[in-house]
């Protein structure tokens, strides 16, 4: 059995993310892994949102091919993610 967090409209040609608060077991896995309390939910969905907006921007400056894509990713890992939306958006 499983629960969908992210759900494509077709009509828009989007992908929505919906799984917020509707996975107890997810959240607690998620967390559990990340050293994080229970307390900190709103703050694992802060970065999931941002994290989505990197990848939207990264489709935007069309950084398709794989190795950009790994350096890409690359440098998120060693800057942080805040930085690293920084660095996107002067691009």
């Amino acid at each position: 059995m499983f629960i969908p967090v992210f759900d494509w409209d077709a009509g828009s040609d989007e992908v929505k993310f919906r799984g917020k608060g509707s996975s107890a077991l997810f959240i607690s896995k998620v967390l559990e892994k990340r050293g994080m309390s229970r307390k900190d939910e709103t703050l694992l969905y802060e970065e999931l949102a941002l994290r989505a907006k990197i990848l939207d921007k990264m489709v935007e400056k069309k950084i398709f091919n794989f190795y950009d894509v790994y350096d890409s990713i690359s440098r998120c890992r060693e800057i942080g993610l805040d930085a690293f939306m920084k660095e996107l958006n002067m691009l």
